[in-house]
């Protein structure tokens, strides 16, 4: 899925991200000869890491920063992170843009929404539309605290530099469960998909899947059309066998 479909009749269809920032919670932060914990205590009263991160349609985050404390804006922690540096530099094709919040506001390539009451007619929609392809990173984030009861309390330790590193191995681990999940869906028997193996391990192996994936899969894909081209063999057994390495993913 793209964000065109989550935007009424496709009007932001030119969207390659949604930005935003969360705040993790640290349990018993102290103050240490290179620590500040004072840095760490944000304005709603608790301590916290500012992870700021860009999704894709499918909530996969593809740019994070896990390096602000609590007490810096979002739109600060962004400006100090190397996406933005990036977005500066003019790296986006021309058109594309990422979407955000009114703190994004600024930021080369970043579209965020009209502040004000009363707005015109055009500025509302437009403020509708985007809040569509917003909602995007709201929902990876949400997906993230839910899945990982780590968050669902303060993290802990004595040692400041192991949050952040929890913080981002919960993201690679949020990344790679969702895409194992649309492999599970795109892997179907080839008679389903109305196409030979050969073209269907093309459409996967190509332009669905992470590099990381791709040797399990076409591994699989290989076992596979043995099987087909194997006198006897039906589809059943096959299915078979793309079950049993999808699990091995």
């Amino acid at each position: 899925m793209g964000f065109a479909q989550c935007s009424n009749h496709g009007i932001l269809d030119k969207c390659i991200g949604a930005v935003g920032g969360l705040l993790i919670k640290l349990h018993d932060v102290r103050d240490t000869e290179a620590f500040r914990a004072v840095q760490y205590f944000t304005r709603k009263g608790f301590y916290a890491i500012n992870v700021q991160a860009v999704c894709d349609a499918d909530c996969r985050f593809l740019w994070y920063s896990v390096e602000n404390p609590g007490s810096v804006h979002d739109g600060l922690a962004f400006e100090n992170g190397s996406l933005c540096r990036a977005l500066c530099s003019e790296i986006v094709q021309d058109g594309m843009y990422i979407v955000g919040d009114a703190a994004y506001q600024g930021v080369p390539n970043i579209l965020t929404p009209f502040e004000g009451d009363n707005l015109p007619k055009w500025h509302d929609s437009f403020n509708f539309h985007l809040s569509q392809i917003r909602s995007r990173i709201e929902s990876a984030f949400g997906i993230l605290m839910s899945r990982f009861g780590i968050f669902w309390r303060g993290l802990r330790s004595d040692n400041m530099s192991v949050p952040p590193l929890v913080i981002e191995a919960c993201i690679l681990l949020h990344n790679f469960i969702i895409s194992s999940e649309k492999v599970k869906d795109d892997i179907t028997p080839a008679s389903d998909m109305g196409c030979s193996m050969e073209r269907r391990e093309d459409i996967v192996v190509n332009d669905r899947l992470p590099m990381y994936h791709r040797p399990k899969l076409r591994e699989m894909m290989i076992h596979a059309k043995t099987l087909e081209s194997t006198p006897g063999c039906d589809a059943v057994q096959i299915t078979s066998v793309q079950r049993q390495h999808k699990l091995k993913l």
